[in-house]
Parts: C-alpha cells; sequence; structure tokens
C-alpha cells in the first residue's frame, strides 16, 4: 500500500539560506514554508493530471479528492492526501446504447462499452450507470471506478517521477524564496 512521498531537503542548501536569512526575523520559516507549499501544489497537479490520463475522469474531478495539509512556519512539512473513494462511473462521460454503456477510457484510448449496463435516475435524484447482480430485474448496484489512491498507486514509476520532480522543485523555490524575503527585507529598511 502506497505510504507516501518524502522529499527532504538538502543541509547544505539549508545551511545557506540560514546564513543568508540570517538578519531577517522569522525569515527561514517563510522560506521553507512557501517553498514546501508550492512544491506541493506541484506534486498535486502532476498526480491528477497523471491520475487523469489513467483513469479517464476529469482533472476536475480528481482534484476535488486530491487534498493539501499545507506547511507553516513552525512546520514544515505538507501533506498530500489521495481520497481512497471510488467515483461513480457516470463521471466518464456514460452514454447509453442498445447493447449497455459507454464511458470514456484512458487517454487516447476512446471510448469503452459496458455490456448490460443501464443509465437510471433513482427516486433521490441521483444518476448513475447500474447493472443487475443477476437475471431478475433486481437487485441492481451502481458501478464506480476503482478507488483514485489504487489508480495512483499501480501507474507504473508515478510516484518516482513524482518525487524527482519535487525534489527539483524544492531546491527551485527555496533559492527563488530566499531571494524574495531578502529583496523584500532590503527594501523595508532602505525605505
Amino acid at each position: 500500500m502506497f505510504s507516501g512521498l518524502e522529499i527532504t531537503v538538502n543541509q547544505r542548501q539549508l545551511r545557506w539560506v540560514r546564513r543568508m536569512l540570517a538578519a531577517v526575523p522569522n525569515g527561514m520559516g517563510r522560506v521553507m514554508s512557501r517553498s514546501i507549499n508550492r512544491t506541493a501544489v506541484g506534486a498535486r497537479s502532476q498526480a491528477v493530471k497523471a491520475i487523469a490520463a489513467e483513469s479517464g475522469l476529469q482533472q476536475k474531478i480528481i482534484r476535488q479528492r486530491v487534498s493539501i495539509q499545507r506547511a507553516s512556519v513552525r512546520r514544515w512539512a505538507a501533506t498530500i492526501r489521495i481520497r481512497d473513494r471510488r467515483v461513480p462511473v457516470m463521471t466518464l462521460g456514460a452514454k447509453q446504447t442498445k447493447t449497455g454503456v459507454t464511458v470514456r477510457g484512458k487517454a487516447g484510448g476512446g471510448r469503452r462499452l459496458i455490456p448490460h449496463a443501464f443509465i437510471a435516475t433513482m427516486p433521490s435524484g441521483h444518476t448513475g450507470v447500474f447493472q443487475r447482480r443477476g437475471l431478475e430485474r433486481l437487485p441492481i448496484r451502481e458501478l464506480l471506478t476503482d478507488s483514485l489512491a489504487k489508480i495512483f498507486e499501480e501507474t507504473a514509476g508515478l510516484a518516482g517521477r513524482i518525487l524527482a520532480a519535487s525534489r527539483e522543485r524544492l531546491s527551485r523555490e527555496i533559492h527563488s524564496q530566499t531571494a524574495l524575503i531578502l529583496d523584500k527585507f532590503k527594501q523595508r529598511r532602505a525605505g
């Protein structure tokens, strides 16, 4: 089971930031929290795009189910959580045909047929794609996609790609945020 990605900061880089921001009150915490948060947002975006390509789901639907617990000035860690819930197949652009229901497949894969499925609106107003469990009219069950966490875990090399990109981005963000905070500090002192 996927336990998460951990990105660590180069200790030499931390010492450099500490030296550069020695005169700036709480500068180190601001640089680190901003850098970590911007890196986490980039990692979430990369994960959302990859899951969308694998599943055929719209990025908007995936993004609603991927949250970020942001870093703070005192807590230098961000967490990206992918909800382990399944999404209704109806969100894959379901269309009724004579033989079943067609839905979007993987990116570039075209539509795929789910035989004997049907689209129905329940008394509650919920519309979904359903299938009968046997030969009788009832019971029926709503069809759901794989969970987003499972899609993330089973996409070959995705975690490694995100980890590599995030390491590079974190390093760049630390440098740019350090320069930004130093410039603001110098402007305040001069003004």
